[in-house]
């Protein structure tokens, strides 16, 4: 029938092989898939996602000093109590919008990091 080639018995009858056509080692290795591996948060979207948390923060301080001069200015125009009115209610906008950025700065070091620190 069919007769199948035999090795050779002698190290010098077979050819040389081609070094350059030999498989590397670190391409027999197997490698994970990479959607099984998960993704780290890249530096962009943390640093505007922080960048978003920290205009919220200053925007709401500075609102909360506004509503308290609008509302100082409504007690000055009710009342009549020029400037005393406009005055006392941005001081007490000021200490009230200091309380909330305070309270929220504490908020937000209590939360633990998604991330690990260098």
């Amino acid at each position: 029938m069919s007769e199948q080639p035999q090795p050779p018995e002698n190290q010098e009858d077979t050819p040389k092989r081609d070094p350059r056509l030999e498989i590397p080692e670190i391409l027999r290795q197997p490698v994970e898939h990479p959607s099984k591996t998960p993704k780290p948060p890249s530096v962009m979207a943390t640093s505007v996602g922080e960048a978003g948390i920290a205009m919220a923060i200053a925007i709401d301080f500075l609102v909360v000093i506004a509503a308290g001069g609008a509302g100082g200015w409504l007690l000055d125009w009710w009342l009549g109590w020029s400037p005393y009115g406009i005055v006392t209610g941005f001081l007490l906008g000021f200490v009230v919008g200091l309380v909330r950025l305070l309270q929220r700065v504490a908020k937000d070091d209590a939360k633990p990091q998604g991330r690990a620190k260098k």
